[in-house]
Parts: structure tokens; C-alpha cells; sequence
């Protein structure tokens, strides 16, 4: 997707810079399409979590497996609010949980852990009609 740069970083707690396009993305969403890429964010993000967390218990080393635990962590800690307020239907502040979730599934994305699927498409998808309007 063209809003986030690759970055190359050894260090697995980077995360991908912030989109200045992504925020114009979601400032143009309906609140309607703000809501769909609400629950699309939520179904990325629980698969997502799915495939890190099957590998927990393979026999990963140590460090691979503290890294997979800190996306899990991070990943969490991002989606934990959208579904209140997507229940309540308050987007007062769903713009930004909406960005941060998926300013952290991209990084997630971008370290491409091997063997492991991470996808994005359902959010790819809601995105796509608004990328072509910027």
C-alpha cells in the first residue's frame, strides 16, 4: 500500500513512520465507511494475532519468540477500544484507534516473520476506493 514507506531496522521494536496520507485517507471516510474499515481493522487484527500466536509454541528460540510476544502486546494494546466504539457508533476518537491499529498491523507486515501469513486485505480493500480520490 502506498502509505507506508519500507523502513530497514534490525531493531524489532520499530514501527513504520507515520502516514501524513493515511490520515488524509481516513479524514475523507464517511462515517458509514469509517465504521466498515473499523471492523475490517478488527478481523485483519485478529488474524493477524492467530497466526503470530500459533507459532508461540513451536519450538522458536528465545528471541524470536519474545519479538512475536511483543507484536502480539502491541497489536492488543492498539485494537482493544475499537470495538466499544464501534458498538456505541462514536468516532470522536475511532479515526485515530483506527490509524494506530493499522500503522502497527503494516509494521507487523513489513518485518515478514517467515512462515508466518500476515494480511491485510480486508483493510486494503475499504482503502482502496479512497486511495484513488488522493
Amino acid at each position: 500500500m502506498k502509505f507506508f514507506k519500507r523502513f530497514y531496522n534490525d531493531d524489532f521494536y520499530g514501527l513504520i513512520e507515520s502516514s501524513p496520507e493515511l490520515s488524509k485517507a481516513l479524514e475523507i471516510l464517511s462515517e458509514e465507511e469509517m465504521f466498515e474499515l473499523g471492523y475490517s481493522v478488527l478481523e485483519d487484527a485478529i488474524l493477524v494475532l492467530g497466526h503470530i500466536s500459533q507459532d508461540l509454541d513451536s519450538g522458536i528460540n528465545q528471541s524470536f519468540r519474545r519479538e512475536l510476544c511483543f507484536w502480539i502486546q502491541v497489536i492488543s494494546k492498539e485494537i482493544h477500544n475499537i470495538p466499544e466504539k464501534l458498538h456505541l457508533r462514536d468516532i470522536t476518537f475511532l479515526r485515530e484507534e483506527i490509524y494506530n491499529a493499522i500503522s502497527v498491523l503494516y509494521s507487523v507486515k513489513q518485518r515478514k516473520f517467515e512462515g508466518i501469513k500476515i494480511s491485510t486485505n480486508r483493510i486494503e480493500l475499504c482503502l482502496k476506493s479512497v486511495c484513488n480520490t488522493i
